[in-house]
This record gives structure tokens, C-alpha cells and sequence, in this order.
């Protein structure tokens, strides 16, 4: 697993790729969930399952 970004700044920028304007959606409603867990969803997810080497999209 190669780190570029921030996870969740590499977690938006992945989310952006599989569905263009999804990231501000999905920001914004983990964020009225609980403030910071769209870092811990997203950051977890997105940044360190999704986004492992060898995975395609």
C-alpha cells in the first residue's frame, strides 16, 4: 500500500473516481452523522482497504 495524501484527502480523491460529485455527499452526511467520522469511515475504508496495490477499481 503506497500513501500519496492525507488518507482522507487519497479516500475523497478515490471515492471522486468510482462516482464523480459522491465525495461532497458522502462528507457531508457522515459529517451530520458525527462530526469527524467521515476521516475514520472514509480514511479506513477508502484509504487503507480500497486503495491497496494490486486492487482494481
Amino acid at each position: 500500500m503506497t500513501r500519496t495524501a492525507e488518507p482522507l484527502l487519497q479516500a475523497l480523491a478515490l471515492l471522486q473516481k468510482l462516482e464523480p460529485g459522491a465525495s461532497a455527499k458522502v462528507q457531508t452526511n457522515l459529517d451530520a452523522f458525527s462530526p469527524g467520522s467521515t476521516e475514520l469511515v472514509l480514511g479506513y475504508a477508502f484509504a487503507d482497504i480500497l486503495d491497496r496495490d494490486g486492487l482494481d477499481l
